[in-house]
C-alpha cells in the first residue's frame, strides 16, 4: 500500500511538471516575439531601448514628391518613424491619426520634428498614392516608398516584420473572365506589420520606440521624452 501511494505520488509530480513543460511550449509557439533590437524589458518592468546605431541607417527610398531620400536627408533632427500601407483599414490610419494630434501639443517646434511613413506595400503605394494619404491626415506626414528591393532594405534595416496575407479570392465562374481572376488575386490583398512608432536621433541613432496603440496624450509625452522636447 505505501509503494502504491509513492508511486502515485510520483506519477502525480511528473504529470505536472509534464503539463507546466507543453504549456510553456505552447505558449512560446502562440506568442509572436517583439521586434528584435528594438524594446526589450528591464527587472523593474521599465521599457528599456537597445539604442543600436545600425538600426535604420540604411535605406534609398522615394519621397511622395519624387525625390530621392536617404538617413541623411534629415541628418540633425530628431524624426518619427511608421511603417504601414496606405489599404491599412485600421492600425494605420489610426496611429497616422494620433501621430498628427501628438504633434500639434508642439506647436510650432512641430516643423521641425519629420513624422515619416514608410510602406511596407511599394506594389500599390506609388509616390502619388503616399502624397494624398499623408496629406488626408497631416501636410507635414512624409510618404517614402520604393522599388520592392529599396522597401525590404528599409524593412530590413529597421527590422520590421512584413508580410503580404492573401485574401479569399472569388472563383473563376464569378469573374468576367480568366484575367480579371489574376488581377484580383494580384490587388486584393492585406498587408500583415510591426506598428511600432521609432524615434530616431539628430544621427540617426534609435532613442526610442513607441506602441501604436496608446492614447493621444500618452503618445506625446513619450516622443517629448525621447525628443528631450517640452510640450
Amino acid at each position: 500500500m505505501k509503494h502504491r501511494i509513492i508511486k502515485l505520488l510520483v506519477l502525480a509530480v511528473l504529470g505536472f511538471v509534464l503539463g507546466g513543460a507543453l504549456a510553456w511550449l505552447q505558449h512560446n509557439r502562440e506568442t509572436p516575439s517583439a521586434p528584435a533590437d528594438t524594446a526589450m524589458q528591464t527587472a523593474d518592468g521599465e521599457a528599456a531601448v537597445e539604442t543600436s546605431a545600425a538600426l535604420g541607417a540604411e535605406y534609398t527610398l522615394i519621397s511622395e514628391d519624387g525625390s530621392i531620400v536617404t538617413p541623411e536627408t534629415w541628418q540633425g533632427q530628431h524624426k518619427l518613424v511608421f511603417f504601414g500601407f496606405t489599404h491599412c483599414p485600421d492600425v494605420c490610419p489610426s496611429t497616422l491619426t494620433k501621430l498628427s494630434s501628438a504633434m500639434k501639443k508642439f506647436g510650432e517646434s512641430a516643423s521641425y520634428i519629420p513624422v515619416i511613413f514608410i510602406t511596407v506595400d511599394p506594389k500599390r503605394d506609388t509616390p502619388d498614392v503616399m502624397a494624398e494619404y499623408t496629406d488626408n491626415f497631416d501636410a507635414r506626414i512624409v510618404g517614402l516608398t520604393g522599388s520592392a528591393e529599396q522597401v525590404q532594405q528599409a524593412i530590413d534595416s529597421f527590422k520590421v516584420y512584413a508580410a503580404k496575407e492573401p485574401q479569399e479570392q472569388a472563383s473563376d465562374h464569378d469573374m468576367a473572365d480568366a484575367d480579371a481572376a489574376e488581377d484580383m488575386g494580384e490587388h486584393h490583398y492585406m498587408m500583415q506589420h510591426s506598428s511600432y512608432i521609432y524615434v530616431m536621433g539628430p544621427e540617426n541613432e534609435l532613442v526610442d520606440v513607441i506602441a501604436s496603440d496608446i492614447s493621444v496624450d500618452e503618445m506625446a509625452q513619450e516622443i517629448s521624452e525621447g525628443i528631450n522636447q517640452p510640450l
